[in-house]
């Protein structure tokens, strides 16, 4: 559950990512290890992490520790979006510094004069906000190191996700109380027990205020002009609506299983996902104050190497796995075409070129509404549980080390995959494309039925995983974009 990572006592990134200049090349992005050739060939052994990245200012070693303790690519973009609150310009107004209250009284947490308008954070997609607390508190932390910040300055921490979200994790906790509680290391000889203890606010005075917005992040989620930094990570790659007419035959997601077969399905998707990064800028647009910020951390197609979440240079692609275990149930009469078909998720990896593409374009929609990208690149971590397993094992691989990986491989795996396989069963997902359209539509199947296929299918996935255990990983494929919000005036 944690969301961040500090190491004597400063966040891992040191420094920016590489200016967004000119067309994206093999510097703009992140790997650590081989590439391979566009027709297929294999790559070579994987090198020695270099000591530094290929962008300025990560330092690789600390990127390995990062991903040590926790998921790499959410530590680096969580870090990413609270380093921006060093120098985010839309707060100015209510820094005593600049304008603010200047008196003694207030400058040592009085409560006299009227509170400044609340600094308002928000997080598209949440989920369970199991990464939001931790963020929003390591944002609060930053934020009162700012010159001229007053002790009494209300923060406003937005949870959003769409209204079908299970929301119980979210609101079964006790927000206010763990937002306003920081944690601070041990005094030297203290009995606490762990790293870290827990000191509370009053709670008759707290400072962080959260709340929840159960809107569509398609659709404006907050008042107009009010967010100061707005974050996403792994949320923006949905489409906004259910998949376009043509669907990949046995895919899951963009550019995986048969996908390079189906390019009239590749075209439906890239055409909703242009419309849909459109609309997703403009409504972050009119929610953010002049000056705010959004940070983008997004599942990413990287075109150069053909590398996407699941599918890189070292060994299979996961979907194309779970499509062939799928097939296996079809072929077998357990699942009908109807049924899978209806896997097709509304999601599409763009590749740093569309990502890139409504910014490079001065009179685009998203431009003319001041939204600048200030830098973009594309950052690849290798998957923890494959570099584990050779950490450990030094020899010839075990029985055991095999079944042990496979079972750890594939519950993971199921956790964030399921969903899709159980569109299997959904009827609104019902396809209208002509191959399916006079088939019989398999009576409702009952609960029971439903979770022996679903355990079928991830039953002959680990199977898969077992025969070939270093062909299967987790290497993480993410777009880290950095957007600022200029004043309308500068924008034109």
């Amino acid at each position: 559950e944690v969301g961040l990572v500090q190491a004597g006592g400063a966040f891992l990134v040191r420094g920016p990512l590489v200016p967004c200049v000119g067309e994206a090349d093999s510097k703009n992005s992140m790997t650590t290890g081989p590439t391979k050739d566009r027709a297929g060939g294999s790559a070579a052994a994987e090198p020695p992490k270099p000591k530094t990245a290929e962008v300025p200012g990560l330092m690789m070693e600390d990127y390995a520790v990062a991903d040590k303790i926790v998921d790499p690519p959410r530590t680096f973009a969580y870090s990413m979006a609270v380093s921006q609150l060093a120098s985010l310009a839309s707060i100015e107004d209510v820094l005593t510094t600049t304008g603010g209250p200047t008196t003694g009284e207030e400058e040592t947490g009085g409560s006299s004069a009227a509170p400044h308008r609340p600094v308002t954070l928000i997080d598209l997609g949440t989920c369970d906000a199991r990464t939001a607390v931790p963020f929003f508190r390591a944002c609060a932390n930053r934020l009162r190191g700012r010159p001229g910040w007053r002790p009494d300055q209300p923060i406003q921490v937005v949870f959003e996700d769409h209204r079908h979200n299970d929301w119980a994790p979210v609101t079964s906790r006790n927000l206010r109380d763990e937002l306003n509680t920081t944690d601070v290391p041990p005094r030297r000889g203290s009995p606490s027990a762990g790293p870290h203890r827990s000191v509370s606010s009053s709670s008759s005075s707290p400072t962080i205020f959260p709340l929840l917005s159960t809107t569509s992040f398609f659709e404006a989620t907050v008042p107009p002009n009010t967010v100061d930094l707005a974050f996403t990570n792994c949320a923006f790659h949905y489409l906004s609506r259910a998949p376009p007419k043509a669907r990949f035959h046995k895919a899951i997601r963009h550019v995986t299983a048969d996908a390079r077969r189906d390019q009239k399905a590749i075209a439906a998707f890239r055409a909703a996902a242009r419309q849909d990064w459109e609309t997703l800028l403009l409504r972050r647009a009119d929610e953010l104050r002049d000056r705010g910020v959004l940070v983008v951390s997004n599942f990413a197609w990287d075109e150069d190497r053909d590398f996407h979440w699941g599918k890189t240079d070292t060994g299979a692609s996961l979907y194309e796995e779970l499509a062939a275990c799928v097939q296996d149930l079809v072929d077998r009469g357990r699942l009908t075409v109807r049924e899978q078909r209806r896997m097709t998720t509304p999601a599409y990896y763009r590749t740093l070129r569309e990502h890139r593409a409504p910014f490079d374009d001065p009179d685009s929609a998203v431009s003319r509404a001041g939204l600048r990208l200030r830098t973009a690149a594309i950052n690849i971590t290798r998957c923890p549980f494959r570099r584990d397993l050779l950490d450990r094992c030094t020899g010839p691989f075990t029985d055991v080390d095999m079944e042990e990986y496979a079972t750890r491989f594939t519950r993971c795996f199921r956790s964030v995959t399921a969903w899709e396989v159980q569109r299997a069963f959904d009827d609104s997902n019902d396809p209208d494309d002509d191959a399916v359209a006079h088939t019989t539509p398999h009576p409702s199947r009952s609960a029971d039925e439903r979770a022996a296929i679903l355990d079928e299918v991830y039953r002959l996935f680990a199977d898969r995983v077992k025969q070939r255990p270093l062909d299967f990983c987790f290497d993480s494929v993410m777009a880290i974009l950095v957007i600022d919000k200029v004043p309308k005036a500068a924008a034109k």
